[in-house]
């Protein structure tokens, strides 16, 4: 598979350093791709514990007509938090049933640990009826450093340029 042809990475949230201050909802389209996944990457935290990431799904990339998407879990890579070794590629699923409002929240885990990955899937059969975007919102961080990516597969039809999900 060629990830530039089958594919399409979103750059989000450019890397940047949060303090006190949240990541409003960002959206990808899914009516010309059948999955998403959202990739969070945070480098230097000091507190995140307590910060709450919500999925979102609306009619358009806009935000219109937002409301919570329940997903079926995550994964983190929780097993070897805080480590810049080449074990800190492990993600763990963490399932729907950890999660809050049945799937729809989950909170970020490990107070001030750096490196931290969290990878969310959606497909687009998961949006209700006249819902096209997918998207996701993190509360109030503490000072940390923080990118979300969206990594979309299943285009409708594969082509050398894939078609914008924004």
């Amino acid at each position: 598979m060629y990830l530039p042809e089958e594919g399409k990475v979103v750059n989000l949230t450019p890397p940047a350093v949060k303090s006190s201050a949240g990541v409003s909802a960002v959206y990808v389209e899914l009516d010309k791709y059948q999955h998403v996944d959202f990739v969070m990457q945070f480098g230097s935290c000091s507190s995140i514990a307590s910060d709450v990431v919500t999925m979102k799904q609306a009619t358009s990339v806009s935000g219109s007509g937002s409301s919570s998407l329940a997903v079926n879990g995550y994964y983190h890579n929780r097993t070897a938090l805080g480590s810049s070794s080449i074990a800190n590629d492990t993600l763990t699923r963490v399932a729907k049933s950890s999660m809050s409002s049945s799937g729809k929240k989950f909170k970020l885990a490990s107070n001030s640990v750096s490196n931290q990955v969290y990878v969310i899937p959606v497909d687009a059969a998961m949006l209700a009826d006249g819902k096209k975007a997918a998207g996701i919102a993190v509360g109030t961080l503490g000072k940390c450093a923080l990118a979300i990516s969206a990594i979309l597969s299943g285009p409708r039809y594969a082509s050398q340029s894939p078609p914008s999900a924004l």
